[in-house]
């Protein structure tokens, strides 16, 4: 009996205390980005330069051709960027004529309006 008496409280002791509700953890970041948006070089007709759109499907986007000195990782990473943000995205260099450029941005379904962010040293 004097074996009991001793580990009564310690029991009591463990069944009581886990009746606390532990903090919650926090969870680190996840380990890869998700994917909302893919790009790709396109060349149709006059138009040649990469296009970035987001993977979800949806109407009424907001289409931004980006003139730009030259297409390079950069300009791929900013149109990229707009496309994360819903928008779909369209960088020429001025090799491409920029009526035609506007022309294949408007040619898509899903965009309804387009602005145009001039990153060259010389801007039409």
């Amino acid at each position: 009996m004097s074996l009991v008496t001793p580990a009564l409280p310690v029991i009591l002791g463990l069944v009581l205390g886990s009746c606390d509700t532990p903090p919650k953890a926090t969870l680190p970041d996840p380990v890869h980005q998700t994917v909302r948006s893919t790009g790709r070089m396109v060349r149709a007709g006059a138009v040649q330069g990469y296009v970035a759109r987001p993977l979800a499907s949806g109407t009424d986007r907001t289409g931004t051709l980006i003139l730009a000195e030259q297409v390079d990782d950069p300009t791929m990473a900013a149109a990229i960027e707009l496309a994360n943000e819903g928008g779909v995205a369209l960088v020429v260099s001025p090799a491409t004529d920029t009526a035609a450029a506007r022309s294949y941005l408007a040619g898509m379904p899903d965009v309804r309006q387009i602005t145009v962010l001039c990153q060259r040293a010389s801007c039409p």
